[in-house]
C-alpha cells in the first residue's frame, strides 16, 4: 500500500477561456440573492467541475480502476471489515452511494434541459433498465420539478461515494460532461457534481449496478420506486424511505447489509487548495483500486 499527493492541473482547474466572466458575475449576483449556497465561491464551481468530470481524467489515477471519496473530517460509525473495491468488481457495481436527497433547484434550472438536447444529439445512449423516472419524478416535489424544467433534483449526495472509474471515462460520459461543460452551467449556474453524477448515472447505467451503502442516516432520502423495485438481485435494490430516523430496508435491501456495512458519512466545508491524496492497494486479483481523499 502507498500513499501520494498530487496537485491538480492548472488546465483542470482554471475557469476554462469560454466562460464569459461578465455573464458570469452577473449570474453570481441574481443567484446569490435567490440564496444560492456558495454561489458566490469561485472554487465552489471549480471544484464541482473537476469533481463532475475531471478527477477522473488526473495522470496520477491512470492506473486506478476502483476509488472512495473521503472527505476531510467524514467519521463513519461503523468497522468497514471487508474490500468494498472487491465487492463491488464481484458484484457486477458500478456506483455505491449513501444518500439520496433534493438539490436546490435554482442552481440546476438549466441542467436538464441542456440533457435534454445532448440526449437528442445522441439517441440511443440511454441504457436499458435506466433510472430515467427516478430523474424525472413527477408530481413528487412539483415546484422542484418546475423550476428544474423537468428535473426532481433528487440526486446521489457525491460527498460519500465509490466507484469505477470505468464509467466516468466512458465515451458517453466524456461526451456528455463535455456538452455540459461547454454550456456553462458550472459557472453561470451552480451545477454540483453530485446532480450531474446522479443524471449521468440514472441515463447511462442500469440501475441494478448502483448500489446503496446501507446506513442510519437522520436526513430523509427521496423516495421512488424506480430505485426500491425488486430486480432479481439481492444487492442491486435501493432502499430511500422517507424517514428522519434510519431508513426502513425491504428484503433486499437486508440482504446488502449481510455484506456491506452500515456508515454514516458528513463533511466540513472545503478551503480553496486542491490537491489529492491517494491511497492505492493491489488485491489478489492484481487490479488496482484507491480510496481518494479530495480536500480543498
Amino acid at each position: 500500500m502507498y500513499v501520494s499527493t498530487d496537485l491538480v492541473p492548472a488546465e483542470h482547474w482554471d475557469i476554462p477561456p469560454w466562460i464569459n466572466l461578465h455573464l458570469y458575475q452577473e449570474s453570481v449576483a441574481l443567484l446569490t440573492a435567490q440564496k444560492v449556497q456558495f454561489m458566490n465561491k469561485p472554487s465552489y464551481h471549480q471544484m464541482c467541475r473537476w469533481n463532475s468530470g475531471l478527477f477522473s481524467q488526473h495522470p496520477a489515477l491512470a492506473h486506478i480502476q476502483y476509488y472512495w471519496r473521503v472527505e476531510p473530517n467524514v467519521h463513519f460509525f461503523c468497522d468497514v471489515d471487508y474490500d468494498v473495491f472487491r465487492w463491488m468488481s464481484d458484484h457486477n457495481k458500478t456506483y455505491g452511494f449513501n444518500i439520496n436527497i433534493y438539490d436546490n433547484p435554482d442552481s440546476v434550472t438549466t441542467l436538464w434541459p441542456e440533457t435534454l438536447r445532448f440526449l437528442k444529439d445522441h439517441p440511443g445512449y440511454e441504457a436499458a433498465g435506466n433510472a430515467r423516472q427516478w430523474l424525472e419524478a413527477p408530481g413528487k416535489r412539483v415546484g422542484n420539478n418546475d423550476t428544474a424544467n423537468g428535473y426532481s433534483t433528487c440526486h446521489f449526495w457525491s460527498n460519500f461515494e465509490i466507484g469505477d472509474m470505468g464509467f466516468w471515462r466512458s465515451a458517453k460520459y466524456r461526451e456528455y460532461f463535455d456538452h455540459l461543460d461547454r454550456a456553462g452551467g458550472f459557472f453561470y449556474e451552480r451545477w454540483g457534481d453530485a446532480p450531474v453524477h446522479s443524471i449521468a448515472l440514472g441515463l447511462f447505467e442500469d440501475k441494478r449496478k448502483i448500489h446503496w451503502y446501507a446506513l442510519h442516516s437522520c436526513m430523509a432520502h427521496v423516495v421512488h420506486p424506480v430505485l426500491t423495485e425488486s430486480s432479481g438481485s439481492a444487492t442491486s435494490a435501493i432502499n430511500t424511505s422517507p424517514s428522519s430516523t434510519a431508513p426502513t430496508a425491504p428484503n433486499a435491501a437486508a440482504a446488502n447489509r449481510a455484506s456491506s456495512p452500515t456508515a454514516k458519512s458528513g463533511s466540513t466545508a472545503k478551503t480553496a487548495v486542491p490537491h489529492i491524496s491517494s491511497t492505492s492497494a493491489w488485491t489478489s486479483r492484481s487490479r488496482p483500486i484507491a480510496a481518494m481523499n479530495i480536500s480543498w
